[in-house]
């Protein structure tokens, strides 16, 4: 793979460090801690609006109202990129 040498500027202006691969990590870190607080955020408004935790909401989840159908497809994409995430912020601290 190649990456331009004006995008290998742009990164290290933006990011500072010693090696390109180096500036890159810090980037996607800083993208992956973002993302993790959208999805925190959304996950935050499900549960203050149903008064209850993912799974517990899963669990119980009533028929026939498409809201809360909506909510649900909304809330279970929230939890699941958390977890994607989450994993993604690991492996990229692995290597720090």
């Amino acid at each position: 793979m190649s990456v331009s040498k004006e995008l290998l500027e742009t990164l290290i202006r933006l990011e500072p460090a010693q090696e390109p691969n180096e500036s890159l990590r810090k980037l996607l870190r800083q993208k992956v801690l973002s993302d993790i607080r959208k999805y925190e955020v959304i996950s935050s408004t499900f549960q203050k609006k149903y008064g209850t935790d993912f799974m517990t909401f899963r669990q119980s989840l009533p028929q026939g109202d498409w809201e809360v159908e909506q909510d649900y497809f909304d809330w279970e994409l929230a939890e699941t990129r958390l977890g994607e995430l989450r994993s993604e912020l690991a492996r990229l601290s692995k290597h720090e």
